[in-house]
């Protein structure tokens, strides 16, 4: 999967949100080759795919060939997701599930954005084996594809306890 002759190349799903604009920002001036996805909000040097498409995903992987995936796209609205359960299912789960397969089958590194939302609330902060209570549809959602994460990685253990959490702060700094 890696960029020919040694080149940092840096794929980021979600690239017009809030997150993924800080993060072709970050890559950017840290000189990585970045190449941002967007969809409904694709301007600029954003590529418009659709990442419920799993071909397109996997022709911008085969053409991008990046060293790293950051996996930030999704419907983050709770209310949205509380409407639109199969736009959620699709969009959240499904997608985030050929992501991770396609960025597997090919070597690479994939770093996957979850969401508090996997907790109830009641015990803020929370550790990394705090067990996950989700409330809303949002909530169950981003649990089921931690979960789905951890399965398809061979490097990293797992237990109905655990999850991924990456929280974003400005002493956080791209290499």
């Amino acid at each position: 999967m890696a960029g020919m002759s040694g080149a940092r190349r840096v794929l980021i799903t979600g690239a017009s949100g809030l997150l993924g604009r800080h993060l072709v920002t970050e890559f950017t001036a840290k000189s990585w080759d970045v190449l941002g996805l967007a969809f409904s909000r694709s301007r600029g040097k954003l590529r418009k795919v659709d990442i419920r498409d799993e071909k397109q995903v996997s022709d911008v992987i085969d053409e991008f060939r990046p060293t790293f995936v950051v996996h930030s796209a999704a419907e983050r609205r709770p209310d949205v997701c509380e409407e639109n359960e199969p736009l959620l299912e699709i969009l959240n789960v499904e997608s985030s599930g050929n992501i991770a397969r396609l960025v597997k089958e090919q070597g690479g590194s994939l770093l996957y954005i979850s969401s508090a939302y996997v907790f109830d609330g009641t015990k803020p902060p929370y550790k990394p084996n705090d067990k996950p209570n989700p409330l809303n549809k949002y909530g169950k959602a981003n649990w089921q594809v931690n979960k789905l994460f951890f399965r398809t990685s061979p490097r990293l253990s797992f237990s109905e306890s655990q999850h991924c959490m990456v929280v974003w702060s400005p002493w956080m700094s791209v290499q």
